[in-house]
């Protein structure tokens, strides 16, 4: 994942509303690829890759020590990402769509509030693998995106814990 940046390279994380076909990946590859070859900052080339994820989420990490993300790049990955998501019917920017992992590992969605109700009924449970979308950096990345419940903002959700 992200296999030519560092450690400490940026990631971006958009996370689907739904399962991504392989169509959908496909087309997302095909875009990205090209807007990713000719993303730059303030005319200088940026050093970046992509991944898509468990079928939901598009990666996008970029090598800062080489050049930086300055606010217009972030400006045109989120366009290139928002024209996409309209493409596609896919909303990448739901806050509210929560990831989980199943028992028996897959992914799965569901609204906020459904997942307030299923932790209050003990199909979530404190143990449930989460992800935090707001790391920011390759390493977060492999040791701090994917969560228990426990150890998460998802907590503030359930009054037990």
């Amino acid at each position: 994942m992200l296999s030519t940046l560092p450690d400490n390279a940026k990631v971006f994380i958009f996370q689907s509303d739904r399962k991504l076909t392989s169509s959908d990946k496909e087309i997302i590859n095909t875009k990205m690829k090209s807007f990713l070859s000719t993303w730059a900052t303030h005319g200088e080339e940026l050093t970046a890759e992509h991944t898509i994820q468990d079928n939901l989420f598009l990666i996008v990490g970029n090598d800062e020590d080489r050049v930086a993300t300055s606010g217009c790049s972030k400006d045109s990955l989120t366009h290139a990402v928002q024209f996409l998501g309209e493409k596609l019917n896919i909303d990448f920017f739901n806050r509210l769509c929560i990831a989980f992992k199943t028992r028996s590992g897959d992914f799965e969605l569901t609204d906020m509030l459904n997942f307030k109700s299923m932790m209050q009924k003990d199909e979530i449970t404190q143990n449930t693998i989460v992800v935090n979308n707001l790391i920011e950096s390759k390493s977060d990345l492999f040791n701090n995106w994917q969560v228990e419940v426990k150890d998460s903002w998802h907590k503030t959700l359930s009054p037990i814990l």
